[in-house]
């Protein structure tokens, strides 16, 4: 066995075993409530959880996708609903890593260890069709303001730090880092769906936001 496969190995392990033990119990009560239980997302991020995909030079794990994917599948016999929380949140980073810019790598994927990022595509016309979106950044001066609006975001309500797909001109489109509390940043209703009912997805707004973190 090489190292690599054996480090896969105790991570599905532990992820096996935080399932039994934390998850799998209260599955029936996170459906129910369409809520996770209170402390249960601290015991996540205590366990390392958020930092399975993260890169070692932001504090991470360093895993792979195959390995993370093997991971939330035996989370998701558990609660399916923290699979996809995750699966969310591992894809945004992946958006940074892939394509972010130096500067803002390191200012936010330190963080990734302990708040929810999530990625925002779908838009109330449609999300299949990235063309057909209709928010828009503007620049101005130093700065870009962004209007429009979201929906049906996963970890939306839950994340802190959104990757926002915009529009520049009528055939660009750029991705802008945005922080929860920045002003302008506004949530709506939560979206209710049949089946993983702890995931939080919800629709928010961009009204007149001010911002110059662009990702890529």
């Amino acid at each position: 066995m090489t190292v690599i496969e054996d480090q896969n190995r105790m991570l599905i392990q532990m992820v096996k075993e935080f399932t039994a033990n934390e998850l799998a119990p209260l599955d029936m009560e996170i459906d129910q409530k369409g809520d996770y239980p209170a402390g249960l997302f601290q015991r996540v991020i205590d366990n390392g959880l958020l930092k399975i995909t993260l890169p070692s030079q932001y504090g991470g794990a360093g895993f792979d996708y195959t390995a993370a994917a093997d991971a939330l599948n035996k989370m998701a016999i558990g609660n399916a609903s923290m699979a996809v929380t995750l699966e969310g949140h591992f894809k945004t980073i992946e958006q940074f890593t892939k394509y972010g810019q130096p500067s803002l790598n390191d200012k936010y994927l330190p963080s990734a260890g302990h708040r929810i990022f999530a990625f925002s595509m779908t838009e109330p016309s449609g999300g299949s069709n990235p063309k057909g979106i209709s928010t828009r950044a503007v620049k101005q001066g130093d700065n870009w303001v962004i209007t429009g609006d979201k929906i049906m975001i996963t970890n939306g309500g839950l994340a802190e730090v959104y990757c926002i797909l915009s529009k520049t001109e009528d055939d660009q489109m750029a991705v802008f880092v945005v922080d929860k509390d920045m002003p302008g940043f506004q949530f709506g209703k939560r979206e209710d769906f049949i089946g993983c009912e702890g995931r939080q997805l919800v629709k928010w707004f961009l009204i007149m936001l001010w911002y110059r973190q662009i990702i890529y």
